[in-house]
């Protein structure tokens, strides 16, 4: 009989799969068509591997079980990595690379002239139950896009192309600088809701639905980046 800790750390395994694969389905259906997935696979392999390190004796407990105790909605598809559960081929060993590097903001989407790209690592200034704190957004590909109408704007995806941020450059911004830091206040577009029956999303349609004010702090990893960001930010106000 399984012991208690193993069963937790299954579930805790199965609640990170499907966080991860949600994430990489999002991200596929905001790919435009014909357009080349392997950075995302990369990327998805990359986490998958971390977890599989992370959970392998959850992940050897489970591929123990006989074949015929596959649990429903085993994935049909491993993409080279061996789930719990999963089917019995032999896994492909994957390769990590040396650094993780965020897949960039796909220009079909953007439609305009990528003025500033880097990775960076992002935090939100929120309030909760009367107290102001940082909250952390990850990190992965910022990037400053001019469109070829309207105004410019910061564009914040996670590793595995995700948008988490998008927020349009207004008039008189202000960027501060603080060592490998850039803190200003965004007016980030809303949520963005399901993607639509035409593969378009609402946000999509309305790029200038903004909501409330925010201020958000990018961190990276040399002061000359930085530089660069609150020049491109202020020069494009």
């Amino acid at each position: 009989m399984e012991a208690h800790g193993g069963v937790e750390k299954r579930k805790q395994l199965k609640s990170h799969m499907i966080k991860l694969n949600e994430d990489f389905l999002s991200w596929i259906k905001n790919q435009p068509q014909g357009a080349l997935l392997s950075s995302g696979a990369r990327d998805y392999l990359s986490h998958a591997g971390k977890l599989e390190s992370e959970f392998g004796d959850a992940i050897s407990g489970a591929d123990a079980s006989p074949a015929s105790a596959k649990p429903d909605g085993a994935p049909q598809f491993n993409f080279g990595h061996s789930f719990a559960g999963g089917a019995a081929k032999k896994p492909v060993e994957q390769t990590k690379p040396a650094v993780e590097k965020p897949a960039p903001s796909p220009k079909a989407e953007d439609d305009g002239d990528e003025l500033f790209q880097a990775k960076s690592k992002v935090f939100t200034l929120k309030t909760k139950k009367g107290s102001t704190e940082w909250f952390d957004m990850g990190v992965g590909s910022l990037s400053v896009v001019k469109p070829d109408s309207g105004k410019a704007f910061v564009c914040f995806r996670n590793s595995i192309g995700k948008i988490l941020l998008r927020a349009g450059i207004y008039e008189n911004v202000k960027v501060t600088v603080v060592k490998k830091a850039a803190t200003l206040v965004l007016f980030p577009a809303k949520q963005e809701a399901p993607p639509m029956p035409d593969g378009m999303s609402a946000a999509k349609k309305d790029e200038d639905d903004e909501g409330k004010p925010a201020t958000f702090s990018f961190k990276f990893g040399k002061v000359e980046t930085v530089t660069k960001f609150k020049e491109v930010c202020e020069s494009n106000a």
